[in-house]
């Protein structure tokens, strides 16, 4: 996984280290950076397009400053930008004042009345980067309006202004960009709240220089998700038997969700496991016959002793545990909660209320993975989602260590880390936001890491597997018709056609 990720302050700190350090000059690592951007561009743009460049004074502006003298032979540019000359670097004002030397149009838009007339069909983004926030006030609002209103197609150098790339969190006024140019790496923000939704297509510039040595320096370790799918994880020797393959026992369902603990077992034998059973306080006749259904009984929230001591022999002779799914908070599975939480010898899965049932003062051990969403994450922590939004990687990494096991917040782009490293997974679309799409992403982990170490980066594969399947469901239906039993229809497609 080499597809990394920064925040804001890595990024700066990297700059910071090459010049610093390096001794490399920072004029440098700008003309790089618009070499590399504006070679990105032309494979965007068509060429012989009118081509407007917004730039702001600070280093962004400068990146956009040098893309416009790179494109000037290919493209009708033109320049409009805010700020003032005496809070520029000595690189930006050299880039800016080698367009006016060389006759390329520059329009310095001072106030309201000078927001030039753009009226082509692209529209180039330097204004700010990384280095702002979605706080934004004064001409740049006015500016962004104006273009907004216009309709053009918008394209980022470095990151749209007004997104926030660290949260991912923007201005209502941010352009919605078609592609987004980023340097080095990309950003946090880009893949978290909105920033999907500004950013389009996020391509990398290179600045240059080494990179690998120096992100593994400077950064915490985070990745986007390897594309790969459970077919690369779940291959079979010839000389093989069932219990070779996985011993999975599924505890889940419930009277309120009967059909819970039926995805997420369909899912699970769907998905490569030898031998799945399922615990249940009811089930329905969807299960798959393969299953080996358990039907436990239960007085006042209580489970029966004898269901318990059955419950543990079956536990004994699991590879992976699967907890949780639709048991609701009627049922008291406390005994059985505490029989294996501390096993280390299994691989467990924890979903949905199972999660209730984690202390969040204990430490546990590697061999468990909590795959919450946004809601059950922010209750398992005792924290407003909206302060989670804020910086959604730093707090799953720092609960994830705290807690010494592996998190797998689920959402529009799934977060999968074990507290040292964090992983992004970026399939997937809004047909998965239904019913049952966790039960069955439950399942698949069960079987696929079973009798596997890693599970950071077995379970990232998992979730953009999970992911793929509805991309490739939306290719030939609408993608809102999407429902869970149709996920795991569509497992045995992700060795061939996905």
């Amino acid at each position: 996984m080499n597809d990394y990720i920064l925040t804001p302050k890595e990024m700066y700190d990297i700059d910071n280290y090459y010049i610093n350090n390096l001794s490399i000059p920072s004029g440098i690592l700008m003309e790089n950076a618009a070499h590399s951007s504006a070679n990105i561009i032309k494979t965007i743009v068509p060429v012989g397009e009118e081509l407007w460049i917004l730039c702001g004074s600070g280093n962004n502006g400068g990146d956009g400053f040098a893309i416009a003298r790179h494109l000037s032979e290919v493209y009708n540019i033109k320049v409009g930008w805010i700020g003032d000359t005496e809070k520029m670097s000595s690189e930006t004002y050299f880039n800016i004042s080698l367009l006016e030397q060389l006759d390329i149009s520059v329009v310095h838009i001072k106030d309201e009345t000078l927001i030039p007339s753009i009226r082509n069909k692209y529209v180039i983004d330097a204004i700010f980067g990384i280095g702002a926030n979605e706080d934004l006030k004064g001409l740049v609002v006015e500016l962004l309006k104006v273009v907004n209103q216009i309709g053009n197609k918008f394209i980022a150098i470095d990151s749209p202004t007004g997104l926030n790339s660290l949260s991912g969190r923007v201005n209502d006024n941010t352009f919605v960009c078609s592609d987004t140019i980023t340097m080095f790496a990309a950003k946090c923000g880009m893949y978290f709240n909105d920033g999907p939704r500004v950013c389009g297509k996020i391509h990398v510039a290179s600045l240059g220089v080494p990179s690998k040595k120096v992100i593994n320096k400077l950064s915490v370790p985070k990745y986007l998700c390897e594309k790969k799918t459970i077919a690369n994880l779940i291959k079979r020797d010839e000389n093989t038997h069932k219990y070779d393959l996985g011993n999975v026992v599924i505890i889940a369902g419930s009277k309120l969700y009967p059909g819970a603990g039926v995805l997420s077992a369909n899912a699970c034998i769907s998905s490569g496991a030898g031998i799945v059973h399922l615990i249940s306080e009811d089930y329905n006749s969807n299960l798959l016959p393969e299953i080996i259904p358990y039907k436990i009984e239960c007085t006042e929230g209580q489970i029966k002793s004898d269901n318990i001591e059955h419950i543990k022999l079956l536990i004994d002779k699991a590879d992976t545990i699967v907890f949780g799914c639709g048991i609701g908070d009627n049922i008291n599975f406390k005994e059985i909660f505490e029989y294996f939480i501390d096993l280390n010898n299994k691989n467990i899965i924890i979903d949905a209320n199972g999660l209730d049932y984690i202390d969040t003062e204990k430490r546990y051990n590697k061999n468990i993975i909590l795959t919450p969403h946004l809601g059950e994450y922010s209750k398992l922590i005792n924290k407003s989602k909206d302060i989670i939004n804020n910086d959604r990687l730093a707090s799953v990494c720092e609960s994830a260590s705290k807690l010494n096991l592996n998190i797998l917040l689920k959402g529009p782009c799934s977060i999968i880390t074990n507290g040292e490293k964090s992983i992004i997974n970026t399939s997937g679309n809004n047909g998965l936001s239904t019913a049952g799409s966790g039960d069955v992403l439950a399942g698949m982990l069960g079987a696929v890491l079973s009798k596997k170490d890693n599970l950071c980066e077995n379970a990232a594969i998992v979730v953009h597997s999970h992911g793929l399947i509805a991309e490739n469901f939306a290719k030939d239906n609408l993608q809102s018709s999407l429902t869970a039993s149709e996920i795991i229809k569509n497992i045995k497609k992700l060795g061939s056609k996905y």
